[in-house]
């Protein structure tokens, strides 16, 4: 792949600030108005965008205090609902608009990683340290099947947007994407990484059409896997440790990197360039979203803030 050597750059930011530990997970609401955000804190914070000022703290104070923390978010396709995996070994639906607790999952046996919701938002898929993903239906507020990877903790899950199909990956010495076709009870290995995958949230991310996966790992590359074939298509190089976090552009044209070595990183799918490399983080980055409406991205980091980059 064509690397753009240009140099770093700085464009216009807002900085957020209010948690009080590394930030691990962000998402924008699918109205474009709202940011989703979680931390070590042991809370989930909701900004709004507008004003860009904290609108709705989450907590809950049953929360064993030997598990302080909330690992991931992912909010549903009405903005309604806000999933958490938890530090806790739960899964927990919160109101987004009230920022009430509805229900606590439980299941898992070790801390939950990485958290995800359907398409429709009718299922939610979880992945965990305890080396399962769970998948669950959100209306019931159950579990519906358990999928066992003796070989991995797992660190990311993601939803295809239009098929039944989980893709995950971890920490395992095989070093692989597991492809879990949910209808066919059927699982798929996807082999090329060469590393582990690193303990972001979102390592793994889904094409908005749903013909590639990206995928990010501590061998400090971004892959690109076409679904069809399963087959590697390309690797982006360009970050000098780990990617921690993925997310694609809502056209599919863009992919957004971060890593730990405190950048941003901006491909071109279709050729692998770097379009630009964005620095403002003190610290390594745990996480990416896309707006879903406007050329803008939020980042999330150790240094306790949330960036919202105006590209």
């Amino acid at each position: 792949m064509n690397i753009d050597q240009s140099e770093y750059q700085l464009i216009p930011v807002k900085i957020l600030k209010g948690h009080k530990a590394k930030v691990t997970s962000v998402v924008f609401s699918p109205d474009g108005k709202s940011l989703v955000s979680c931390s070590n804190d042991n809370t989930i914070k909701i900004w709004d965008l507008k004003t860009c000022t904290e609108q709705l703290t989450l907590e809950d104070t049953e929360t064993s205090e030997w598990f302080p923390k909330v690992n991931a978010v992912a909010i549903n396709s009405t903005g309604e609902i806000i999933a958490s995996g938890n530090g806790d070994k739960t899964v927990k639906l919160w109101n987004a608009r009230t920022g009430q607790k509805i229900i606590t999952l439980t299941g898992h046996e070790g801390e939950v990683t990485s958290v995800c919701f359907s398409s429709k938002g009718n299922f939610l898929v979880s992945g965990s340290k305890d080396k399962t993903v769970k998948l669950w239906s959100v209306k019931k507020g159950q579990g519906i099947s358990s999928i066992n990877n003796p070989l991995n903790e797992i660190f990311a899950v993601a939803f295809h947007p239009t098929y039944p199909l989980v893709a995950s990956g971890g920490n395992g010495s095989d070093k692989t994407i597991k492809l879990w076709y949910i209808k066919q009870h059927k699982m798929v290995v996807l082999s090329g990484q060469t590393d582990w995958f690193s303990g972001g949230t979102t390592s793994l991310a889904f094409s908005p059409n749903g013909k590639l996966l990206a995928s990010g790992s501590k061998d400090k590359t971004v892959k690109l896997w076409e679904i069809e074939t399963r087959k590697e298509i390309a690797t982006f190089e360009g970050h000098s440790e780990e990617v921690t976090s993925l997310a694609f552009s809502p056209n599919g044209q863009t992919l957004a990197s971060v890593s730990k070595d405190k950048t941003v990183k901006l491909w071109e799918v279709t050729t692998g360039k770097i379009l630009k490399t964005l620095t403002g983080h003190d610290q390594a980055i745990n996480t990416v979203s896309f707006h879903p409406r406007q050329t803008k991205i939020a980042t999330g980091s150790e240094d306790k803030t949330i960036i919202l980059w105006n590209l």
